[in-house]
């Protein structure tokens, strides 16, 4: 299983710090999401992030700084994502393509996940997959056991909401591959950084 982490939405104590511990420990993917940062502020907090790490990261706002840094790709939230015609969406995938550049989204229900069409997303998080952590109250509507049905998107499924070191096997027992983890390690503070190995280490468990 292949984990991911999300920044926590606000600014933490030390968070460059911990962001580049964190892909020292083996971290392969970031997605920056600070949905209250100015344009500025989104990109001076990338770039104090050590560059040998950009190519790791997904952003989630300010797409034109793909131009100037040399990033993983581009999420479009559930929102922005719809305000894209079908047309759009796969021009602007074909474009990040040639680009060398991913592109990712989010549904929070089944219903609009075959809604999406082929050949538009690297990959989506579904969520919530359990109760989320950071988020108090906000636990899954639906079962997202996708292990019957992943197959029939050209896109990777990545779980979201909940996913802890308690947690990952019961993801892997709904089919996921992937899953991406947010208030389990920011909540650890300083100590982010040796949680997140764990959750490494158990995700190479369940491989084997």
């Amino acid at each position: 299983m292949k984990i991911r982490l999300l920044t926590h939405p606000e600014l933490l104590t030390d968070e460059i710090q911990l962001i580049n511990a964190l892909f020292a420990e083996g971290l392969a993917c970031l997605n920056l999401r600070k949905p209250n940062f100015t344009a500025q502020q989104y990109e001076d907090f990338l770039a104090q992030i050590d560059a040998q790490y950009h190519p790791k990261i997904i952003l989630h706002d300010h797409y034109k700084l793909c131009d100037k840094y040399k990033v993983q790709g581009i999420h479009l939230g559930e929102a922005h994502r719809r305000s894209y015609s079908p047309e759009a969406l796969l021009a602007l995938r074909q474009k990040l393509q040639k680009a060398g550049l991913a592109l990712g989204s989010s549904v929070h229900e089944r219903a609009t996940l075959d809604e999406l069409a082929p050949n538009h997303f690297d990959y989506i998080f579904v969520s919530p997959v359990f109760s989320s952590i950071s988020k108090q109250g906000y636990g899954p509507k639906e079962d997202w056991t996708i292990s019957g049905y992943k197959a029939q998107y050209d896109f990777s499924l990545v779980g979201l909401g909940g996913i802890d070191l308690d947690s990952l096997g019961a993801a892997a027992e709904k089919g996921f591959e992937e899953v991406g983890a947010l208030g389990s390690v920011w909540l650890k503070g300083e100590a982010a950084p040796a949680y997140f190995a764990k959750m490494l280490a158990a995700c190479q468990a369940l491989l084997s």
